[in-house]
């Protein structure tokens, strides 16, 4: 701007004709009107001036952009051309940063910003905060923020790239490794469950070696993955590898009943396969129970002739063959049938019950889930309805004063 006022200068010089500068005059924005203006003698009158060291009076003029104009007078009272620049006024100091606005990504709609107020005005300010991510999701992002100042005005927009991780807790939750650093799916890669989670874990510890081409001193490259399904970076060791693993063996033989009785609970057991590290149960349509050991207990749940509990045993380098126990599901008929009368049987949907006190009814079908269930009934006799199920055979169960009974019931449309 100086250079191109100096321009100006030298214009008026020119204009001049080797006369000297004595005044000049200057107004603001629009208000060119004669009293609107201000004139200036010029302390040495020169044939060039420089206005940029000039101090035009602002004073009265409100904060923000404005635009100045000039205009010179000679020693012979003949005016120059009229010269302008813009300029901005600003408020006095102290300047404080008083509050932080931001956005996320692209949401820079004024709807999607967020303002926050400094408790404290700072000059300057260590920009680390407490930002609100919460509706962030978990990835890469980009913020964008600028400061506001204590007269009103803000800052130009800064920004920087930052990732958004997984609340805490954060645990291990498994743990792979292989041995080739350039093959993208490495014949040797082991993935290996680490039950129960932990945040810390020692990579030498209890690591299985499957297929590995070979033994003795080898580089091995590890990962591992958290709570949250992320995968860590890949870590390195130099390790002496002294055998290798193989998937466990099939599982002895089962040891529990093979004919429960419906809504019973039992336990089933195997003993204890070299080398596994973990158990899965495979349990009969409508059983429930759960277990990673050598034993479950399960709530047996449906009348399965036929059907099968199967467990096989498992480490890092694979699975074995289920064993399996074959399964002849009874119904307990409680010493008290006698005391509940059921009728139509086969029936089309609708069927009666004689109660002799309060009781709780309970209808399952073939594979174990619950259709119907009413509570407190009583009279003599007591109408229910599954005409909507399809035809088939089905359990009712009544439990009256403690005492379970199971009816089947055939249902035939």
């Amino acid at each position: 701007m100086r250079h191109l006022l100096f321009a100006w200068l030298l214009a008026a010089a020119g204009w001049t004709h080797a006369q000297t500068i004595t005044h000049y005059e200057y107004w603001f924005d629009q208000n060119d009107a004669d009293a609107s203006r201000t004139l200036v003698e010029v302390a040495s009158p020169a044939q060039v001036i420089d206005l940029l060291n000039q101090s035009p009076n602002v004073s009265a003029l409100p904060i923000g952009p404005h635009r100045i104009h000039y205009r010179l007078r000679d020693s012979q009272a003949q005016w120059s051309s009229v010269l302008s620049r813009e300029f901005m006024r600003l408020p006095g100091a102290p300047y404080h940063i008083v509050g932080i606005e931001y956005w996320f990504d692209q949401n820079d709609a004024d709807n999607e910003r967020s303002y926050m107020a400094l408790q404290t005005p700072a000059s300057p300010l260590d920009f680390t905060v407490d930002i609100n991510t919460v509706n962030v999701p978990v990835g890469p992002h980009r913020i964008h923020y600028r400061l506001k100042d204590s007269h009103g005005f803000w800052s130009s927009v800064l920004r920087r790239d930052f990732r958004r991780t997984h609340d805490a807790p954060h645990e291990i939750v498994a743990m792979r490794y292989w041995s080739d650093p350039d093959a993208t799916s490495p014949e040797d890669m082991t993935e290996v469950p680490i039950s129960p989670s932990v945040q810390y874990l020692d990579l030498m510890d209890d690591i299985l070696f499957c297929e590995w081409s070979t033994t003795g001193n080898t580089n091995v490259y590890f990962q591992l993955k958290d709570n949250h399904a992320q995968w860590s970076s890949v870590v390195s060791d130099s390790v002496d590898v002294d055998l290798v693993t193989s998937p466990p063996d099939q599982p002895e033989i089962i040891d529990g009943p093979f004919a429960p009785s419906f809504g019973t609970e039992q336990v089933y057991t195997i003993d204890s396969v070299p080398g596994a590290g973990a158990y899965e149960w495979i349990l009969p349509n409508g059983w429930t129970g759960a277990s990673t050991d050598t034993s479950i207990t399960v709530q047996v749940g449906n009348i399965n002739d036929g059907s099968e509990l199967c467990v096989r045993a498992i480490n890092g380098c694979g699975e074995s063959i289920p064993r399996c126990l074959e399964i002849s599901t009874s119904i307990a008929d409680g010493t008290t049938t006698a005391s509940v009368g059921l009728y139509p049987n086969p029936t089309t949907g609708r069927f009666f019950l004689q109660l002799r006190a309060t009781a709780q009814v309970t209808v399952f079908d073939a594979a174990g889930r619950q259709i119907l269930k009413e509570q407190q009934l009583q009279g003599d006799p007591y109408t229910l309805d599954i005409g909507d199920a399809p035809s088939g055979i089905y359990t009712v169960r009544i439990i009256q004063e403690g005492q379970v009974v199971n009816h089947r019931l055939v249902l035939q449309h």
